[in-house]
Parts: C-alpha cells; structure tokens; sequence
C-alpha cells in the first residue's frame, strides 16, 4: 500500500521548487531558498467501518507554500494535488516571518483510500 506522504510526493513531482516532509531545514547558517514548499498530515481517520473492519480511510493533509517575494506567482499546488486524486479544503495565509523573509500559504487536501 502506498503511504500518503508518497502519494503527496508523487503529486508534487511535476512542482519543480524544494520540499521537504514536516519541516524544511538548512544547514547551520545556511539559507532558505527563495520559495519552497512543506507539507505533513494533519490528520487519518477511518471513514468507513464494516464487519468489525476498516473499509476506507480519509487522510487530512497540509502543503504549505513559502515565497519571498509574495503569493502572486504561486505554482499551480491545488492542479497537481488535484490530478492525483485529492480534494481541495480550507486555506490561509500565514503571517510574514520577518526571520526568513517568506510569505505563506497553507493549503489543505483530503484524500480516501480504500482499505
């Protein structure tokens, strides 16, 4: 069975900018790229239960999307996801973070798998 950090992985493949499962980390004194993406899930719970087992299982995720220079030119995330089977939810912006200088955007998905 394939993981759901995989599948993420394997939508994102096409988004050709640095990305990291969780967190994204730089070397000691190191910097962060212009723009990159992290993403992790928020959530698995079973959707669907039948004859004392798990039939389907919905997995929440979160890819969050950093730039420097603003969210106007912002990869096409919600496409790629889309393509490989995940539905689109909730997003929001995050505050500026004067220590790295990235705007943010998180953006969640769901996705079912049968078991």
């Amino acid at each position: 069975m394939t993981t759901i950090w995989a599948r993420v992985e394997t939508a994102l493949a096409g988004i050709n900018i640095p990305k990291a499962e969780s967190v994204y980390k730089v070397a000691t004194n190191g910097t962060y790229p212009d723009e990159y993406l992290v993403y992790f899930e928020i959530t698995s719970n079973p959707t669907l239960n039948a004859d004392d087992d798990e039939k389907n299982r919905g997995y929440h995720v979160q890819i969050t999307y950093y730039n420097r220079d603003g969210l106007q030119s912002m990869p096409g995330i919600k496409a790629a996801m889309v393509a490989e089977g995940f539905i689109p939810g909730a997003t929001r912006e995050l505050p500026y973070n004067p220590e790295t200088g990235h705007f943010g955007l998180a953006l969640e998905f769901w996705y079912y798998e049968d078991q």
